[in-house]
């Protein structure tokens, strides 16, 4: 599953959610609905 980064609309918290595509996320701060996905940096190492 992947993560995704929000930060609600009604108290400014940023947070992280592991989530299904069609799971329903809330502000963990203040239980908001109303939530912007934010961009998130990709990191990855090749060890080969």
């Amino acid at each position: 599953m992947p993560i995704y980064e929000y930060k609600c609309e009604k108290c400014d918290t940023n947070f992280e959610e592991l989530q299904t595509k069609n799971e329903k996320v809330v502000c963990p701060s203040c239980g908001g609905t109303s939530l912007k996905k934010m961009f998130s940096a990709f990191f990855g190492i090749d060890l080969s």
